[in-house]
């Protein structure tokens, strides 16, 4: 088992005319940093997507769940093992479907470094006066998925 965490690098963001934030994210496991160690993408959007992504895991569904990067053909596919274990694929997407790296996680430093990737990106919205509807909605999925995280821990193993 290995240990995954979402990396969020705001040292310096950036925000598009359209007011989205540009910052450094990706996944680190194993030494690997995915898509690559100098991704930048839309944190508050992709945040949010990967959170309402693994609520359904949480919630004991055995269907797969994609964890969307918003540019590129880059996605974190998951799968539960067991209650502690998820298996997760890095892949990119494009004419052919490569799986770049395979491993078996441990879901509770997975879902702690999520839960802080989303904290430090809502504070950055806070700290640089880049508030908007996506902000908003980032806010409400880590909430949910802090509740998520409060019943699963109390389920019977």
């Amino acid at each position: 088992m290995q240990l995954a965490r979402v990396k969020l690098d705001t040292t310096a963001p950036c925000c598009t005319e359209a007011g989205l934030i540009l910052c450094g994210l990706s996944l680190h496991v194993n030494g690997l940093n995915f898509p690559s160690p100098e991704w930048v993408d839309f944190p508050i959007v992709v945040l949010g997507w990967w959170t309402e992504a693994v609520i359904p895991l949480l919630r004991g569904s055995a269907e797969p769940v994609q964890a969307r990067f918003m540019e590129g053909p880059y996605v974190i596919e998951f799968r539960v093992r067991t209650a502690e274990i998820w298996h997760m694929d890095l892949v990119k997407r494009g004419l052919s479907r490569s799986i770049l790296y395979s491993a078996d996680i441990d879901v509770e430093t997975f879902l702690n470094s999520l839960i802080d990737a989303c904290d430090c990106a809502i504070d950055m919205c806070h700290r640089q006066g880049f508030w908007s509807s996506d902000a908003d909605n980032l806010a409400k999925a880590a909430g949910s998925l802090r509740e998520e995280i409060k019943t699963f821990k109390k389920k019977p193993m």
